[in-house]
């Protein structure tokens, strides 16, 4: 989440990511996807990948209100953003380290909520303009999925975005997207893990249980 995106929290709402790609095609320029340059091509998709990122902590924040009212929203994305702005004031810019360390403040609603984004990010690069948003490449030349991408890197310089792998393998395991964004309406991964369970009683508790391991 950036300072743009705490901003337009408040003016989107969650149909936003479905009709998205309608919208990025009928406003911004295809000279770029028309011109000769490879890399031309690729800033211009991450342009539309980093504002799906954005666009994702919106829908995040219009489910959660929906769910758990605008109070508990409002205080859980307060709370998570303004741990962003304390480190950014105290000079912790250099990569990932504006978001903290796991076991921080916060730290679990940091994790959900960039892990979501990051995953839904890359999710709907891949299917709607065959880019991938890890890699900054084209889909037909890296292939990586968040699950191959994370875990050949460091985790404690990867946090929060790592957490991605989580939503990935949620998502495989049959955990519907909308399901997952409602599950997300909590300040735990506990609580994610047993809002989920109550959604898939039967058939997925173990492998959610599993997956959503916080020992």
């Amino acid at each position: 989440m950036t300072v743009i995106g705490c901003l337009t929290f408040f003016i989107q709402s969650p149909d936003i990511i479905s009709t998205y790609p309608v919208y990025a095609t009928a406003v911004w320029s295809n000279e770029a996807v028309q011109g000769d340059k490879a890399q031309d091509k690729r800033q211009y998709y991450k342009m539309k990948a980093n504002t799906w990122h954005e666009l994702i902590h919106t829908s995040q924040y219009e489910r959660f209100k929906n769910e758990r009212g605008f109070d508990a929203a409002k205080s859980y994305f307060i709370d998570y953003g303004w741990e962003l702005i304390k480190n950014h004031l105290s000079g912790k810019n250099e990569g990932n380290a504006v978001y903290g360390k796991k076991g921080e403040n916060n730290w679990q609603s940091i994790a959900m909520s960039e892990g979501w984004a990051k995953y839904n990010e890359w999710l709907l690069a891949k299917k709607h303009i065959q880019y991938n948003s890890l890699e900054q490449e084209m889909w037909n030349y890296k292939k990586t999925t968040p699950k191959g991408y994370y875990l050949e890197k460091d985790k404690e310089k990867d946090f929060p975005f790592n957490y991605s792998v989580m939503f990935y393998e949620l998502h495989n395991v049959g955990c519907s997207i909308k399901d997952m964004e409602i599950s997300l309406s909590t300040n735990t991964l506990a609580g994610l893990r047993d809002n989920l369970i109550a959604k898939y009683p039967s058939d997925k508790k173990e492998t959610i249980t599993q997956i959503l391991d916080i020992s």
